[in-house]
């Protein structure tokens, strides 16, 4: 365990002097701070417009939805040029983002051109993500690909935190709409940094890598090959015990979770009585433990059974949520969602880390874009969706609550789960139940 930190601190050392992988991390600095505004923004916007938590369900519906794209838009991805494909991905979503500040110019925006406008902008982001995640294996050496992904995701939950925090001031002294202008421009310095051509290092034993131009993967998936590849991910998550147990549970935890980002406008200005600079804070406090609970987990999984490790983050994420429903006070609120995010953090990376140590290598793309698809993609857009008229039929306290105990009743459901109570996180080749 000492020599694994080592090297990691070893590794981080060694991007910081990495030029390559430093311009990519520093371009994708700029964007997430612009994400971090632009998540505020947008659901602040339309709570504004509409003051209804049925259009904000629908917003989160437009940001979620488009992840169904990305089992298609990695096997294209792996056949085009991936500097290419992230600027091109990065000049769309900048003159996407103008399309709402303009319109707001005119006199003509209305809420469904926000929707429209969210939903194009996560379609494209589809493409981009699969290109960035490609590329960084072709920058950096494979032992220090660890340290490359934990400095992302650290500052990508950094940013969110400094980005939930200051837009809601930003909201408060200039309006909403400006936020969108402030993201196309992150969008704009990252596609400028990304054009200083980050050189791939040779020899990275890659197949399709080659030095100064950066692709991937075969060049000619035909559909038949590409419905193979998904379904045997599929056909793996149904014959598995592990997998076949815990693809349940996921769905109904994020069907449950889908309403509570999207809701948390109406918390902030219908239950606690804030204005955006409050809503702002609450998202923080959010994504403050999700950095957090990255941390514990890496910490907890090497001391810890696994499978009693996501028992115990489900357990306090839905107690801690419904807690927020049930007191609606702000200091209250800031705890209770400073706790959820930590449990939704150490959950994320055991639930990850799992996977990548009981499934082949060979099945793991697949699968886990499979788990993706049916937990993630679908389940999460129904849940913001209904979750938002749900809470203007009853209120925002009551899916608050009810969302928690749900969550909370997962977590009792999967202790009696033998595969899931049992699975130590140790390496075990299981195969499908046939």
């Amino acid at each position: 365990m000492n020599r694994n930190r080592t090297a990691e601190k070893k590794g981080l050392a060694r991007l910081l002097r990495h030029r390559e992988f430093m311009i990519l991390w520093s371009g994708q600095i700029a964007s997430q701070l612009g994400d971090g505004l632009y998540l505020i923004g947008m659901l602040w916007l339309v709570k504004e417009m509409t003051g209804s938590n049925t259009m904000t369900g629908l917003a989160g519906t437009a940001m979620t939805a488009p992840g169904l794209l990305g089992l298609l838009a990695g096997v294209f991805v792996d056949r085009w040029d991936l500097r290419r494909t992230m600027i091109a991905a990065d000049a769309i979503r900048a003159l996407l983002l103008l399309v709402v500040p303009a319109l707001y110019w005119a006199g003509a925006l209305v809420p469904w051109h926000v929707l429209a406008v969210t939903f194009a902008l996560f379609a494209v982001s589809q493409f981009f993500w699969p290109a960035k995640q490609a590329m960084v294996p072709g920058l950096v050496a494979k032992e220090d690909l660890m340290a490359a992904n934990s400095l992302d995701f650290l500052s990508m939950q950094g940013t969110r935190v400094l980005g939930g925090a200051a837009s809601g001031f930003i909201i408060a002294a200039v309006g909403a709409v400006h936020l969108f202008t402030l993201d196309s421009l992150t969008f704009l310095i990252s596609a400028a940094i990304l054009r200083m051509r980050p050189v791939l290092r040779t020899g990275s034993g890659l197949t399709g890598v080659a030095p100064g131009n950066v692709r991937a993967g075969p060049t000619q998936p035909g559909r038949r090959a590409i419905w193979e590849e998904f379904t045997a991910g599929l056909r793996y998550l149904v014959r598995t015990p592990f997998t076949a147990a815990i693809v349940p549970v996921s769905i109904v935890v994020n069907f449950a979770a889908g309403p509570i980002f999207v809701l948390m406008p109406g918390l902030a200005k219908d239950v606690l009585g804030l204005g955006p600079e409050g809503f702002g804070l609450l998202q923080s406090a959010m994504a403050l433990g999700m950095v957090l609970g990255s941390v514990m987990a890496g910490i907890l999984g090497t001391r810890l059974n696994k499978g009693w490790l996501l028992i115990w983050g489900l357990l306090f994420m839905g107690l801690s949520l419904a807690m927020v429903g049930a007191v609606p006070k702000m200091t209250v609120s800031l705890a209770g969602l400073l706790v959820m995010g930590a449990s939704n953090g150490v959950m994320n990376v055991t639930v990850i880390s799992m996977f990548q140590e009981r499934i082949p290598g060979q099945l793991l793309g697949r699968v886990f874009g499979a788990f993706g698809a049916v937990t993630f993609s679908i389940a999460q857009p129904l849940g913001a969706g209904l979750g938002g008229l749900a809470a203007d039929l009853l209120s925002t306290n009551v899916i608050y609550v009810a969302a928690g105990l749900v969550i909370a009743s997962c977590g009792v459901i999967t202790a009696a789960m033998k595969p899931l109570r049992e699975a130590s996180g140790l390496f075990s080749a299981e195969h499908p139940a046939t």
